[in-house]
């Protein structure tokens, strides 16, 4: 493949293809050492309940917000360690 070739390809200029082939070595070893560790990262979903949480705290956000009160970041905070001790997962009785 040509240098022409891989400009049109990759849609980049000159220089840049041949500052790659001269980093080649690099590039590689960084493409490597990048695979290697998005491998290693493990994701898992659980299911803690937290959605009741979310949805309670929205419930409650609403009503507050609809009788036209401000609430900051720290308030639903705090609103969200009450359910938690309360274990409810309903905001109907405030």
């Amino acid at each position: 493949m040509s240098v022409s070739d891989i400009m049109k390809k990759m849609s980049i200029g000159k220089s840049t293809v041949y500052d790659i082939l001269k980093r080649k070595h690099a590039v590689q070893k960084d493409v490597q050492d990048l695979g290697a560790r998005i491998s290693k990262k493990v994701f898992r979903v659980r299911n803690s309940g937290i959605s009741e949480l979310d949805k309670a705290l929205l419930e409650w956000f609403s009503i507050i917000r609809s009788k036209k009160y401000p609430v900051s970041g720290p308030e639903c905070g705090g609103r969200v360690r009450y359910f938690k001790e309360q274990g409810r997962t309903t905001a109907k009785t405030l």
